[in-house]
């Protein structure tokens, strides 16, 4: 972005450089495709008419660089983690929850299952999926500061059983082949 406005207002970008700063972010919420069903059960449990509805887990974690230039807005208390570096975050969710969204999804979908939750409540593919993030990932993934890597990885298995945000095992199966070398193969490859 800086090189875009450098290139048409050098004298902007200097001040940008001084007095402006792009704090990175992560969010973290499961927030599934809203199907026609889900649209109509929605409105009808709020009594609405809302042609794009969307629902949502109540995990949140939305975590941000503490990276102000002039003071900054006091997010924490509305539950934002605050850090010195999203890195470490960015790559235990991509690591863990999405590394594990992508792998359970293929022999949920053979073995006949079409939404997340059921397949997690299938012993078989929940000590699956737990046995990669044991073995295969947590070894390469160090937890952020203040973060207990077995608390998290307990979070996801139940997240991903949620009924209430269930999603598709077929979304998840979609487009595989550039899932698997940005969620799975970085910590594979370091084994």
């Amino acid at each position: 972005f800086m090189t875009f406005v450098g290139a048409q207002d050098k004298e902007l970008a200097a001040w940008m450089e001084e007095n402006v700063t792009f704090p990175n972010s992560m969010v973290d919420r499961i927030t599934p495709a809203t199907r026609p069903a889900d649209i109509e059960r929605l409105n009808a449990q709020n009594g609405t008419c809302d042609e794009a509805p969307v629902y949502c887990e109540d995990f949140i974690q939305w975590v941000v660089e503490d990276n102000f230039a002039a003071g900054r807005p006091a997010w924490e208390t509305v539950g934002a983690q605050m850090t010195d570096d999203v890195t470490a975050f960015e790559n235990m969710k991509l690591s863990l929850l999405n590394a594990s969204h992508t792998l359970l999804s293929y022999p949920s979908f053979l073995g006949g299952y079409r939404k997340v939750d059921a397949a997690m409540h299938d012993e078989r593919i929940r000590k699956f999926v737990r046995a990669f993030m044991d073995e295969d990932i947590t070894p390469y993934v160090p937890a952020p500061k203040d973060t207990d890597l077995e608390e998290y990885k307990q979070c996801l298995v139940e997240r991903f059983g949620n009924r209430m945000v269930s999603d598709q095992v077929a979304r998840l199966c979609f487009d595989g082949a550039s899932k698997f070398p940005v969620y799975v193969m970085p910590n594979l490859e370091k084994m």
